[in-house]
């Protein structure tokens, strides 16, 4: 039997001493208190029980990618720092609103699957626009945790809810002109070729 210190443990599995306490709170891993300020850990291989660590980035346009890369950069630095790795990254170029985020969907199908601990976001409406509160309770269930790096959300109900109104006018606003502009499109073709028919 080999027991190592918490130091040796998270280096050879590549966890964090969050998730080191985690698995012996959860019976993973039988933990030796050796004095008031030393633990030692029984050296068991449990990788197959490792969950992933993942980042989330998302921007409303191509204009962003910028941002889109700041956002990830910004995460995987605070990951690093207290000691996560950065099991994989899930990026889209869409709106919040947008049911039809590739990566977006991939992430969601994936903690369903139970393979992921920890989402990383760099603000709550990255994840989602709306019903933010129903994917945390649902992550949850699955034991995935998001973590969210500027939670410093001071905003009031009222405004909460003229953004809220805001981003739906814009959201269906768009859609709608999108609409248009493709009627009209196919209307000049029908106008063009009924004209070189004459």
């Amino acid at each position: 039997m080999l027991w190592l210190n918490s130091k040796e443990y998270c280096s050879k599995y590549q966890i964090s001493n969050t998730t080191l306490k985690r698995w012996v709170d959860d019976g993973k891993i039988k933990c030796n208190k050796v004095s008031s300020r030393k633990f030692l850990y029984l050296d068991q291989n449990i990788e197959e029980d490792k969950k992933l660590n993942v980042v989330y980035a998302r921007v409303s346009n191509t204009s962003q990618k910028e941002d889109l890369n700041r956002q990830i950069d910004l995460i995987k630095n605070y990951m690093i720092y207290n000691g996560y790795i950065v099991d994989q990254v899930f990026k889209d170029i869409a709106s919040g609103m947008n049911e039809d985020r590739l990566d977006f969907n991939k992430l969601i199908n994936m903690v369903l699957e139970n393979k992921i601990s920890n989402i990383f976001i760099s603000t709550k409406d990255r994840l989602s626009r709306f019903g933010y509160e129903y994917l945390k309770n649902i992550f949850n269930k699955y034991n995935c945790n998001i973590v969210i790096l500027d939670n410093s959300d001071t905003k009031t109900y009222e405004n909460e809810l003229t953004d809220d109104l805001l981003t739906i006018i814009h959201h269906f606003s768009m859609k709608y002109y999108s609409k248009r502009r493709i009627l009209l499109k196919n209307i000049k073709k029908s106008l063009e070729n009924s004209k070189n028919e004459f």
